[in-house]
């Protein structure tokens, strides 16, 4: 709806997206940061996946990996197509070659516990409470939790992942993303 193609014939929302790409390949090897991790929702639909958009995404991860940067991608709502046989169907699996992706719940670079997003919130917060806990890891989730506060009027979001689902005393960072636009926690005497 408020997209239009540009100069070189490609869509601007697809164009900007991959100009992200760009600026954190061009920022990492500027700062010497070999290593990125992208937290879900890299596609917008998993049903179909444009040949151009594909092949953006594609091209711009082959030249981060050209450069030796270690890139991991966690599955989010909108990479999953659908979940059969207990394993998930997704279209980033193509992209194996040139990233990691995270299907499971994965220790990465040995301090970054990433748990993948989970259509069911039981299977989700099985797998959050079977990982190893430490204040010496980060917990990383495609996911809100109940008491996330988000946009402009502070709207308080439901969701059935608890901060006490979280663990997030028993880790020394927790990072969450899901909800496409900055989220916090709302004022809660129990997490100040």
């Amino acid at each position: 709806q408020f997209a239009y193609t540009n100069k070189r014939g490609m869509n601007s929302r697809l164009a900007n997206c991959l100009k992200v790409l760009t600026f954190m390949r061009k920022t990492a090897l500027e700062r010497g940061i070999d290593k990125i991790l992208l937290n879900g929702d890299i596609l917008e639909e998993s049903d179909y996946i444009d040949v151009e958009v594909f092949d953006g995404l594609y091209t711009e991860l082959e030249k981060i990996h050209g450069h030796g940067i270690d890139t991991v991608i966690n599955l989010g709502n909108h990479d999953v197509h659908a979940e059969s046989s207990g394993r998930m169907l997704h279209a980033l699996r193509a992209l194996r070659g040139v990233c990691t992706v995270v299907e499971e719940p994965t220790l990465v670079w040995n301090h970054l516990q990433v748990v993948p997003w989970h259509s069911s919130p039981d299977r989700l917060k099985s797998a959050i409470a079977a990982l190893t806990a430490s204040k010496r890891y980060c917990l990383v989730l495609h996911c809100g939790v109940q008491g996330a506060v988000t946009g402009p009027k502070n709207y308080l979001v439901r969701n059935p992942i608890k901060l006490r689902d979280i663990r997030w005393k028993e880790f020394g960072l927790v990072l969450l993303s899901d909800y496409h636009t900055r989220q916090c926690l709302a004022k809660n005497p129990s997490v100040q």
